[in-house]
């Protein structure tokens, strides 16, 4: 048993930061209170931890990354070129690197089935990782979106079996890719792939087998599509056309469609830091943006102002990064919830919440992780600034509890 001794706790559930000492026994939280009004009986049988100078919170929870890749703009050309064996070796290598990162619960959102090893006891005795939800290749149309993962589907019957197959291989969830995407040629990001019945298939096949849904959508109809057959979490909400002008992606937000979703508190991915350092030397006035990254800034800022609109609407936001794609790393979660305050236009206590408790629901963990509460799992990083005054504070975690063992800090 510890008994943590903190500057402040904050639960991201009761929105309080006025407790500073906690209890914790096994892998799980047994009290939190007051420090100098420990119960004496865990007193008695305690070890101390001196964190006094810091404020505890529940570890990050990042929704979608995918492991596999390699951050690089070639990220899928890499990832088909290579051996199985170095493919898990860097998602063992990338999961640590989140994991210090104070993200102590993870799900890979489209990878290879051979990535459903990393929770092989063998191979996590030997590194610091992250509590995993898996999807495993997504569920995709013949050519579709991320096809080269091999899980293609076309029909009511082959979407039905492809969930069961997923199930029974140890999948803990399941995505299915809505509309094409930008990394796979042909595929077409702004083009459907399934209808709201064939989605309805996956929905009611997975929430059968107890396993939450997710999926890629980059149109306003595919959101719709998602929307309407029940899907948990709709990833991206890019809302895009062509532009026939220059032929580029173009986001388009339509009010009159999008209001029939007042306050359906679904939730929603946009991954507003995915590829966000592509445009750094703009940003930082080292180079003058040509015509096209002009156009895609101002998608940028239409990119947050979608955000906004959804939360507004009263849908969930999730903080998931999209890690692996170009220029999208495994240590930078801090950045999404940065850039949910300062373009998002959410107050640092929301984007804790998306952070934390709003990815705990969006997985299906909600009675067990995301808080920092009597009875749930022990999950807790240590901020040395205060993250209610300033978002930033994300960026320093000197100390991490996963699963109430010491993974960070232990020095302290």
């Amino acid at each position: 048993m510890y008994v943590l001794h903190a500057k402040g706790i904050y639960d991201s559930g009761s929105r309080t930061l006025d407790a500073t000492g906690m209890a914790v026994e096994g892998n799980r939280i047994l009290w939190i209170g007051m420090y100098d009004k420990i119960p004496q009986p865990i007193y008695d049988k305690a070890t101390f931890l001196d964190l006094s100078d810091f404020y505890l919170l529940p570890g990050l929870v990042n929704t979608h990354v995918h492991l596999e890749f390699d951050s690089t703009p070639t990220a899928r050309i890499h990832y088909i070129g290579q051996s199985q064996s170095v493919r898990l070796a860097r998602a063992l290598a990338q999961a640590q690197m989140m994991m210090l990162s104070g993200v102590t619960t993870v799900r890979d959102a489209g990878s290879s089935w051979e990535l459903l090893e990393i929770t092989d006891p063998s191979l996590t005795s030997l590194y610091r990782l992250p509590r995993f939800q898996l999807s495993g290749p997504p569920i995709t149309v013949t050519g579709g979106h991320l096809n080269f993962m091999h899980v293609e589907a076309d029909t009511p019957d082959e979407i039905r079996k492809s969930v069961r197959e997923h199930h029974k291989r140890g999948c803990t969830s399941i995505k299915m890719m809505v509309t094409g995407g930008q990394m796979t040629p042909g595929s077409g990001p702004d083009r459907e792939s399934y209808s709201t019945e064939e989605i309805s298939v996956l929905v009611r096949e997975s929430h059968h087998l107890k396993l939450p849904t997710i999926a890629h959508c980059l149109t306003t109809r595919g959101f719709v599509n998602c929307m309407e057959a029940g899907i948990d979490s709709i990833e991206h909400c890019a809302c895009f056309v062509r532009n026939q002008e220059n032929l580029l992606l173009e986001r388009i937000y339509e009010t009159d469609v999008m209001q029939h979703y007042q306050n359906d508190h679904r939730f929603f991915m946009n991954g507003l830091s995915a590829s966000y350092h592509t445009f750094d030397a703009v940003r930082d006035g080292i180079k003058k943006p040509d015509e096209r990254e002009k156009f895609l800034l101002m998608q940028e800022d239409r990119m947050f102002s979608i955000f906004s609109k959804l939360v507004d609407l009263g849908l969930l936001p999730v903080v998931g990064t999209d890690a692996g794609v170009s220029n999208t790393f495994f240590d930078e979660t801090y950045r999404e919830l940065e850039l949910m305050c300062e373009r998002g236009g959410l107050s640092e206590a929301q984007a804790i919440e998306a952070g934390t408790i709003n990815g705990a629901a969006c997985l299906g963990l909600q009675d067990s992780i995301g808080r920092l509460a009597e009875g749930f799992l022990a999950d807790i990083i240590a901020l040395v600034g205060n993250p209610l005054e300033d978002i930033h504070a994300f960026r320093e975690v000197p100390w991490i509890m996963r699963d109430g063992e010491i993974v960070k800090g232990s020095d302290i």
